[in-house]
């Protein structure tokens, strides 16, 4: 019985599942309801697409989308967040303090660290 167990815990490891991933759905998009943590806009790009099973960085159309729910979905830090947008050559980022505007975003240099929040489509 010992190995089964052992078997079943391994297996998201293994492959790369995101059982354990705790998510809402907003729309045609299924959001992660934890931020990935602060990092680089490469190192944000590879923490979402290692999570497997078409986990990405928003873009910022639909990041925008998630600051006007920010408060149903939950857990986001009032600063700046990752997409996966690029404009002239550099990413967008959205603030998401209570003191910004709706429309706030900003073009930054890759090497910069931003939060992460991960989603993919629903199929």
């Amino acid at each position: 019985m010992r190995r089964i167990l052992s078997i079943f815990i391994l297996i998201p490891l293994l492959f790369g599942c995101s059982e354990d991933i705790e998510s809402v759905k907003v729309d045609e998009l299924e959001v992660m309801t934890k931020d990935l943590g602060e990092m680089n806009w490469e190192d944000a790009k590879t923490a979402c697409t290692d999570l497997g099973d078409g986990w990405r960085l928003p873009t910022y159309d639909e990041l925008h989308h998630l600051y006007l729910r920010k408060n149903s979905i939950g857990g986001f830090k009032q600063s700046q967040y990752w997409s996966s947008t690029i404009r002239d050559g550099r990413p967008l980022i959205k603030n998401f303090s209570e003191s910004s505007g709706v429309n706030d975003y900003f073009s930054v240099d890759k090497e910069n660290t931003f939060y992460v929040r991960a989603v993919r489509d629903i199929e």
